[in-house]
């Protein structure tokens, strides 16, 4: 008679007799960019704030796509198949940011993302931005394990901001404060959770905050994550030759 090959114990499963710790939702840090026309109005300190004000990403499955299925009838039987394409190849997600009141009236992080917004199309007068204007570099998404290490870096190039939203009603029956929700588009990205292991390895994190990452089995250079690209400008001094 056929039995199970794992009996139910904690000393049956790799993942609970190792030790391994689960993946959290709840570690995670966002960076942020601005377009050139108004980084400057913004300031470094405040887009560092920024980070500190974020309580929800959404929409990462959007960077794990692969074509639809697709089916031919057979007298009356289905043969099904991947499409050669994709339906999209752009990722959208949104970030939900708490609001607060600096000095008093200072609704710092709203005002950020509404200059943002006004290179896009400026209700006020009706100004209007070119590509090279309203987009941001990148945002940078790091999820890390419970002690802060991160085992996983998205990077969004080229970012559109496209809507602002969770500011909608008044309620005078509830003392929940409101959560600013902005969504964002990127034609491209780099992921470390989608490259190769048998080229790139693991990621760590400098002191400097910037993700490296060790190549696999095969190489053996380090390699700095950059604000250019993912997996370039290598630290291995034979490629600096």
């Amino acid at each position: 008679m056929a039995q199970l090959s794992h009996v139910p114990h904690v000393r049956s499963v790799n993942a609970g007799r190792n030790y391994y710790d689960p993946v959290n939702t709840a570690v995670f840090e966002v960076g942020f960019t601005f377009p050139g026309l108004i980084a400057g109005k913004i300031g470094v300190d405040d887009v560092k704030i920024l980070t500190e004000q974020v309580t929800n990403v959404g929409g990462l499955d959007n960077l794990l796509k692969t074509p639809a299925a697709g089916q031919q009838k057979f007298f009356g039987a289905d043969v099904s198949y991947l499409n050669p394409t994709l339906d999209n190849t752009y990722a959208e997600i949104t970030i939900d940011f708490n609001l607060n009141l600096r000095s008093v009236t200072d609704n710092y992080v709203l005002d950020a993302f509404m200059q943002w917004r006004n290179l896009n199309y400026n209700l006020g007068n009706g100004a209007r931005y070119l590509k090279k204007d309203y987009v941001a570099p990148y945002i940078e998404i790091k999820m890390a394990n419970r002690d802060g290490t991160v085992w996983r870096v998205v990077k969004l190039w080229d970012v559109m901001l496209i809507n602002i939203t969770g500011l909608d009603s008044l309620d005078i029956t509830t003392n929940e404060s409101p959560k600013l929700q902005c969504t964002f588009r990127s034609d491209y990205w780099d992921d470390s959770a989608q490259a190769d292991p048998e080229v790139f390895g693991p990621i760590y994190m400098g002191s400097d905050g910037k993700a490296t990452y060790t190549e696999g089995a095969t190489k053996t250079s380090t390699k700095v994550i950059s604000d250019e690209g993912y997996f370039t400008n290598s630290l291995d001094p034979e490629s600096q030759k």
